[in-house]
């Protein structure tokens, strides 16, 4: 006779390690559903979490859609242009809630993008004060543009004796791009011009194989930024083709004497005529008292 002992009065019978199987056990239906599927509440938190940097400050939703990396990175590149062409002029403030409607992005990244610009010298942050475009000072620039020179003439020269046949080539390729891109764009200074200048001018110093002074060549340079973008409304002319031109052959030609002399003619010029244009600003080009405030402002 067969014993059923699959009924509910049978003994349970204990597993022995010979039958335990590699397979997992598949576990009851009540217990497959997920979390948030027997959980509503979990689910609704869970979105509010997802959607929380993805809202403005009034509450609407997100319509910007990422271009480069990041939306930090978006905003922080046309943020950095509207300063660069004007349209922020020097000390105006940067309220970040007017800022993150506009941009249609959230208040953390445009809080991130003017921290970075902070970092780069176009931006400042004062306690109690929030963001301001950073004021043309005379002092600070007569102070940045003596260590830029000391600087860039200290990286020319160990360009010209550390650099390579490699390096030379980067120097041609980067002043033929320059050469090849308009200076003015629509009357403003053309933003990729802007670039090439910085490509070749970091494609001069490159030669030089100290990081840490790639680091602050960097450094100086992204704070003379807004100087030079003001210079350029300056008046006054100047064969900016030809001084970049010059350059480019006295490091091909090894010259330190006369690379380090055209470098900081170069830089010095820069500075010349953003002062000569702060004793008569003309329109759409203030004085460094009129944009922004004062003189050697912290």
């Amino acid at each position: 006779m067969t014993v059923d002992h699959a009924g509910p009065s049978s003994p349970t019978r204990k597993r022995t390690p010979s039958s335990w199987s590699s397979e997992p056990r598949s576990r009851p239906a009540r217990y497959r559903k997920s979390l948030t599927d027997r959980f509503p509440c979990v689910r609704v938190v869970q979105a509010q979490r997802r959607n929380h940097n993805d809202l403005r400050s009034d509450g609407a939703p997100m319509k910007r859609q990422r271009v480069g990396l990041s939306l930090v990175e978006d905003v922080q590149a046309e943020l950095r242009e509207e300063i660069l062409s004007g349209d922020l002029a020097p000390g105006e403030r940067l309220l970040v809630q007017p800022l993150s409607q506009r941009l249609h992005v959230s208040l953390s990244v445009v809080r991130e993008a003017l921290t970075r610009l902070a970092e780069q010298g176009l931006v400042r942050s004062a306690a109690q004060l929030g963001f301001t475009v950073t004021p043309l000072s005379l002092d600070d620039l007569a102070d940045l543009t003596r260590v830029r020179i000391d600087i860039e003439n200290l990286m020319i020269r160990r360009a010209i004796a550390e650099g390579d046949l490699a390096w030379e080539a980067s120097v041609v390729a980067a002043h033929h791009h320059l050469a090849g891109t308009a200076p003015q764009l629509d009357g403003h200074l053309n933003p990729a011009w802007r670039s090439a200048h910085s490509q070749f001018h970091a494609a001069v110093a490159a030669g030089c194989q100290s990081p840490l002074l790639q680091t602050l060549r960097l450094g100086l340079f992204d704070k003379a930024e807004l100087y030079r973008a003001w210079a350029a409304r300056a008046s006054g002319s100047r064969d900016v083709v030809r001084e970049h031109r010059a350059i480019c052959e006295a490091v091909l030609d090894r010259d330190a004497n006369r690379a380090t002399e055209l470098m900081a003619a170069h830089i010095q010029l820069t500075t010349d005529l953003l002062v000569a244009s702060a004793a008569e600003p003309g329109p759409g080009r203030p004085s460094p008292a009129q944009a922004g405030g004062n003189r050697g402002a912290s």
